[in-house]
């Protein structure tokens, strides 16, 4: 096969798009295993003192990400789909704990941690969105079958 220089630019741009594609869905892995693992604790932990939206919130966000950070591995467009539900959802019930404990006096309100569980599923979700639409490649080979 002729290696000429525009080929092998062509070459190392789909590598380096599977790699960057591979990466962020990695850390979404590892994002979800942490979620899987801290937010029940949290939850627990609150021992029902957390308002409902945030405690749905929470849930949706826990049960999310590593499963569709899995899943965009094969199927990069229904994953990410699924992580900008889940960002939508996860902001739409923090903000409704934000708008009841505002109305209670010494309400405490934890922006940063809050903020966090909603952004990043959204990021990964419309980053997963971006590459697929742009045509990148998948980020795992289909197995062909052997003739």
């Amino acid at each position: 096969m002729n290696s000429t220089p525009q080929n092998s630019t062509r070459e190392e741009q789909e590598t380096l798009r599977v790699f960057w594609g591979r990466f962020a869905f990695s850390i979404g892995l590892l994002w979800g295993t942490w979620n899987l693992t801290s937010m029940p604790v949290t939850i627990a932990a609150a021992g029902g003192n957390l308002p409902r939206p945030e405690v749905f919130a929470l849930l949706v966000c826990a049960l999310s990400v590593f499963p569709a950070s899995t899943l965009a591995f094969w199927h990069r467009r229904v994953a990410s789909l699924w992580l900008v539900v889940a960002g939508i959802v996860t902001a739409a019930g923090i903000v409704a704990t934000w708008h009841q404990l505002s109305t209670v006096p010494g309400g405490d309100i934890s922006y940063i941690a809050n903020s966090l569980a909603f952004a990043f599923p959204l990021a990964l979700g419309f980053f997963g969105l971006t590459t697929d639409l742009m045509g990148w490649p998948r980020l795992l080979p289909r197995k062909r079958p052997k003739p």
